[in-house]
């Protein structure tokens, strides 16, 4: 498909703005969003849609409905570039690993992306969570060669959309952590990848605990205190530092970290509120929640809105929270 998409440029509001991560796959763009009182919406623009087949022949239907749909809710879109097609990971399940061979075809598909909506997403994040133990991880190497070209190929192809990296599973400086910790201040130090990415980003989570009580890893504002003064000792002070995931499940029996409804409200606007203060942008995952009681899947159950179709407290909540 290769209908076109009206070009309205979009500017990133400020940094205290609210948003919320909607995927691709979890539940309708409607006015669950409109309603929510935000204006970012963080959304999966994967290549394993674009490119299910090897050979740079973009299917774009999907991401054009998406993008048009989210932009017809004034929403300014984060764009995710990750989730490789099966022929650039040999076939793995994990969509998520370094595409070993095929990182050009990556960088291809980034330029695409970027050029197609241009003017219509405001910002790009570089693959999902590189460091985390699940995705293989990425080597630090490996993650700022994928970044340096990424940045150059999106800012080519839209000069004014924002390059956001490394999109760290945890933060900066999380105790007991120290093969991420290393791979971030790596990250961090390089003068090259100060100057290829435009936002930092994070994602912030503590479940089941409360944010201002934090898990093995600090409480959630020693956390922030401390990723914002290594960066700006690094030399990021003038660069912005979003979370991009945060969130408590409340359904799947063997779920790690449940919480109550009730909980999950109090959880969420608390730690909006340090994100706010923070002047940092901030992205909860995620609104649309799936699957039930017998749900193994964590991320299922963090949605502020039930499988069928009501809303849990949270959304009010939040709700609120963006609109004060």
């Amino acid at each position: 498909m290769t209908c076109c998409l009206q070009s309205t440029q979009v500017t990133a509001p400020a940094q205290v703005a609210t948003g919320i991560v909607v995927q691709p796959t979890s539940g309708p763009l409607n006015n669950n969003i409109s309603d929510l009182g935000i204006t970012w919406v963080r959304h999966g623009i994967r290549w394993a849609a674009a490119e299910p087949t090897q050979g740079g022949a973009y299917t774009w239907a999907a991401h054009d409905t998406a993008v048009n749909a989210l932009r017809a809710m004034n929403m300014n879109i984060l764009g995710v570039l990750s989730n490789a097609p099966g022929w650039a990971v040999g076939g793995n399940a994990n969509h998520l690993i370094y595409p070993t061979g095929n990182v050009p075809s990556f960088i291809a598909y980034c330029s695409a992306a970027a050029a197609r909506y241009k003017g219509k997403v405001a910002a790009w994040e570089i693959w999902n969570e590189p460091n985390g133990s699940w995705n293989g991880p990425w080597t630090i190497a490996q993650y700022k060669d994928v970044c340096l070209q990424a940045s150059s190929a999106i800012r080519t192809a839209d000069p004014a959309a924002l390059v956001v990296a490394p999109v760290l599973a945890g933060t900066f400086v999380d105790v007991g952590q120290t093969p991420s910790n290393t791979w971030s201040q790596a990250f961090l130090s390089d003068t090259n990848i100060r100057a290829a990415v435009d936002v930092l980003s994070i994602h912030v989570y503590c479940r089941p605990f409360a944010p201002e009580v934090g898990d093995a890893r600090g409480p959630v504002p020693t956390r922030l205190n401390n990723s914002i003064n290594l960066k700006n000792s690094l030399g990021w002070t003038n660069k912005q530092l979003w979370s991009t995931e945060s969130g408590w499940p409340t359904i799947g029996d063997t779920v790690p970290g449940l919480v109550t409804e009730a909980q999950q409200s109090t959880y969420t606007v608390s730690l909006a509120q340090m994100f706010r203060d923070r002047n940092m942008l901030h992205f909860p995952f995620q609104l649309y929640g799936s699957g039930n009681n017998t749900n193994t899947d964590e991320a299922g159950g963090m949605g502020f809105i039930r499988t069928d179709g009501t809303r849990k407290p949270v959304y009010n909540a939040y709700r609120n929270f963006a609109l004060s």
